[in-house]
């Protein structure tokens, strides 16, 4: 019996709910309550919180046994609470892939070097905790002053990335494959013979696998980590087995070929993603107006989070897809170990890769689509050539605007009736004209403020 079922409710389980139970109430729960999808509910960012205390809580074994036995209140006395808010860091990698795909992928090396540069910049120039938290939300400032914002913080991550910085990824990749393959020999070793359908090691090898499946396929870009280490898993093992048959060099070259077009392929997809999320920031800093409506600046600030999101992804996939090929290239090329072992390998590689590759998520589970994943589909709808033509018609507009506003002042002083002043000395009609003429030479503020304010606006 447990003290009480907060909890439990947030999430819309019961209190002898499963791990795998847990985790998809709150995918559920999550993405009814995410602020993106509630903007003008002021309960939802609330709401949200609780929601993740709540999972951060039952997730883990020994704070849902002690909150079981003393509740919310006694758990947060005893001062095991989870934190209020999450690190940045920690952040991302619940984003791709959570701690299910450790076991297969690693920490992501390029988001981590991301934020050490961020947290080397933030301790040379004195920032605190929250000014470093505020460069990863839009927290209401303009689309300029993010953009001014993200140039000047690329710059300083230029300087950063010098060769010192790529020599440490470098060396941290090699570790995390090091670490990676021998986990997988390991795991593939363990498996007495491949070819018995009898033979209780393969069993639980296969039991292991679709569990590790079940878990990943749950984390947010789940399902596209699933797709893609059995897309590898299943071209490595495949290629290997048809190298060791007659002309397997030409299998081999062909499969070289292959993994650099697939190299080049990620590599533009990076490119491509960041260069579309900086044009869409410009079109949006130029489309912005103090008048804009509520509903379309949250249309924006959504779209902008899920492009930015897709440059994540995009380089997280890339990194991710180099350190599969880097792994299985070390357990098949093992040459401390014989032919036949590798041969075994390769054939739990391929059933492995199958399983992966044929993942799917349920009905309810697809119901249920991770937030962020939806956020970066819905971006992807918006375009920065649309958004540009957005831009460039309204300034056309108000140029236009500008300009007939301008003509109309003029054509007001033109037909403005002619004063007629009496006749007067010589010497005070001089100053009379005189004046008259220093007083209309200067043009009036309101036909500046259009080309003034346009030219602040450009």
């Amino acid at each position: 019996m447990v003290k009480d079922t907060e909890y439990y409710d947030l999430l819309g389980v019961s209190s002898t709910a499963t791990d795998i139970e847990i985790k998809k109430g709150y995918r559920r729960a999550a993405l009814k309550w995410h602020p993106d999808k509630n903007p003008n509910n002021p309960d939802a960012e609330r709401i949200f919180k609780e929601i993740a205390e709540a999972y951060q809580v039952l997730s883990d074994p020994q704070t849902r046994a002690l909150y079981d036995e003393l509740g919310r209140d006694g758990l947060q006395s005893t001062g095991s609470a989870p934190p209020q808010d999450i690190d940045p860091m920690e952040f991302f990698t619940m984003i791709f892939g959570g701690d299910a795909s450790k076991a297969y992928i690693g920490e992501l090396n390029f988001l981590q070097m991301m934020f050490d540069a961020e947290n080397d910049e933030s301790k040379e120039g004195g920032g605190g905790e929250e000014e470093k938290n505020d460069k990863f939300v839009h927290n209401g400032d303009s689309f300029a002053d993010v953009a001014k914002s993200g140039d000047e913080a690329l710059h300083e991550r230029r300087k950063k990335f010098d060769s010192e910085s790529i020599k440490k990824q470098r060396e941290a990749e090699e570790a995390k494959v090091a670490a990676l393959s021998k986990s997988l020999k390991e795991k593939l070793d363990a498996v007495v013979d491949p070819t018995d359908p009898n033979d209780a090691t393969m069993h639980s090898f296969l039991d292991s696998v679709n569990k590790d499946i079940e878990n990943l396929k749950l984390e947010s870009f789940g399902i596209q980590i699933c797709h893609l280490i059995g897309k590898i898993y299943t071209f490595k093992a495949a290629t290997f087995l048809k190298s060791k048959k007659l002309f397997g060099t030409i299998h081999k070259i062909t499969s070289n070929l292959k993994q650099s077009k697939d190299t080049v392929k990620g590599m533009l997809e990076m490119l491509n993603s960041a260069s579309e999320a900086q044009n869409s920031l410009a079109a949006m800093q130029a489309l912005e107006d103090p008048d804009m409506d509520p509903y379309q600046r949250v249309q924006y600030e959504q779209a902008m989070t899920g492009k930015f999101i897709s440059v994540a992804w995009a380089s997280s996939k890339f990194e991710i897809t180099q350190t599969l090929y880097a792994v299985c290239d070390k357990v098949l090329n093992d040459k401390s170990v014989n032919l036949e072992t590798r041969k075994k390998r390769a054939q739990l590689l391929l059933a492995m890769g199958t399983l992966f590759a044929n993942a799917q998520r349920d009905a309810s589970e697809e119901e249920d689509q991770m937030v962020f994943e939806k956020l970066m589909e819905d971006a992807s709808h918006i375009k920065s050539r649309d958004l540009r033509r957005q831009a460039y018609a309204k300034q056309r507009a108000q140029k236009v605007n500008s300009t007939r506003q301008n003509t109309n002042t003029n054509q007001n002083n033109n037909n403005s009736p002619p004063t007629i002043h009496p006749p007067k000395s010589p010497s005070t009609t001089s100053t009379t004209t005189t004046t008259t003429t220093t007083t209309t030479s200067s043009p009036s503020p309101s036909s500046r403020s259009p080309f003034a304010k346009l030219k602040k606006f450009l």
